[in-house]
């Protein structure tokens, strides 16, 4: 509320998410927009017409979820590294500037195959 001054809440729109990453947030089973979510994904997910359509789910989660259960790929991480995660990805993206190594390799190495997924799709999916 202190930075727009009111209330305000985050709305995502899956239905042209060719990469969908879901950093510790079941946003396919909880939340006031998880139907919607689910129905949008759901959508994209159907193989019709050209089958390299289809979107991708990415997981990084503390604690197995609806939605890490229905990801194509899920990493399970300490809470604690889920920072250090998203700045790893978003450095890899090159959508900001963040550290480019740390003590658990598997966390970069992961943010850089999704980076580079995202890259050649150039479809926003954060």
């Amino acid at each position: 509320m202190q930075t727009f001054g009111q209330p305000v809440n985050t709305y995502y729109d899956l239905t042209q998410a060719n990469v969908v990453v879901s950093l510790d947030a079941d946003f396919l089973a909880s939340g006031a927009g998880s139907l919607r979510y689910a129905r949008q994904y759901a959508l994209r997910r159907r193989v019709t017409g050209n089958p390299g359509t289809m979107n991708r789910l990415y997981v990084v989660e503390a604690m197995p979820t609806p939605t890490g259960a229905r990801a194509d790929h899920r990493m399970p991480l300490r809470a604690g590294d889920m920072e250090e995660f998203a700045w790893a990805l978003a450095t890899a993206a090159q959508v900001a500037e963040g550290p480019k190594s740390g003590d658990n390799q598997e966390i970069y190495t992961w943010a850089g195959s999704i980076a580079r997924i995202y890259c050649a799709t150039r479809a926003p999916a954060w």
